[in-house]
């Protein structure tokens, strides 16, 4: 995150809406748009399954997202998973 203190605030990146591109980081929706096919992925290949996932707090607000609808202002940010915290949600197949 040393780019993202360098370029800009916390509150400007961490808006889903924002234009705001650095070197070397992928934007919010980008961040998104991988974990979410990720998830989509493993809803598929691991069906019937358990699984642990262990990630960091961005990868953490993508899947939350996932999961619940995004703030009408973008601000993903708000919502700030515990650390060492521990959540689960159910991957359901049509």
């Amino acid at each position: 995150m040393g780019n993202l203190n360098k370029y800009c605030c916390h509150n400007e990146y961490w808006n889903y809406y924002s234009k705001v591109k650095i070197e070397g980081l992928e934007t919010v929706p980008e961040l998104f748009e991988r974990v979410h096919l990720f998830l989509d992925e493993i809803k598929e290949t691991y069906k019937e399954k358990n699984l642990l996932i262990v990630t960091h707090g961005g990868v953490a607000r993508a899947i939350h997202f996932y999961f619940n609808e995004l703030p009408k202002d973008g601000q993903v940010r708000k919502y700030i998973p515990g650390n060492c915290e521990i959540k689960e949600y159910e991957l359901v197949t049509e």
